[in-house]
């Protein structure tokens, strides 16, 4: 599963479930309610099923840069693989038992309770493991790197 976000936060649970469950937290500013509300009805959350998998990407007009964002709460089976991407916003993966992956641009990614291989890059935030197990990989250009109770 990848997950494109960007702008907001995002957060993957993993559990002992068999679907994937989404749910999206949509805010906007305007200059007016109406404005503010027009853009809020023009963020959509796209989801469409790969041949790997599923790919979920927030689209949203050019015009909303600093005036909306999405969050996202996905819970997926703890034994799928996730991929998140995002522009500018905070990620979160916990529960999985799989490979995680996760790239954030502006915003700090929290990894916790992982087997699996696991990725993490940002460019401007800092990058939190803990109890994780398997291959580790993070970077980041501008800030800490914390790991905790790997093996």
């Amino acid at each position: 599963m990848t997950i494109h976000n960007a702008n907001g936060r995002t957060r993957v649970i993993g559990q002992e479930r068999d679907n994937i469950e989404i749910f999206v937290e949509k805010r906007a500013r305007g200059a007016t309610v109406e404005v503010a509300n027009e853009l809020l009805d023009e963020i959509e959350v796209l989801c469409d099923e790969l041949t790997g998998g599923l790919e979920v990407e927030v689209n949203a007009p050019s015009s909303w840069k600093r005036h909306g964002s999405a969050n996202l709460l996905v819970h997926v089976p703890r034994d799928l693989g996730v991929a998140v991407i995002a522009a500018n916003g905070r990620v979160g993966m916990e529960g999985l038992r799989s490979s995680a992956h996760a790239r954030s641009s502006n915003g700090p990614v929290t990894i916790s309770d992982i087997i699996g291989d696991v990725e993490v890059f940002t460019s401007n935030a800092k990058v939190s493991c803990s109890v994780t197990c398997g291959r580790l990989k993070a970077r980041s250009s501008n800030s800490k790197i914390l790991v905790e109770q790997h093996s």
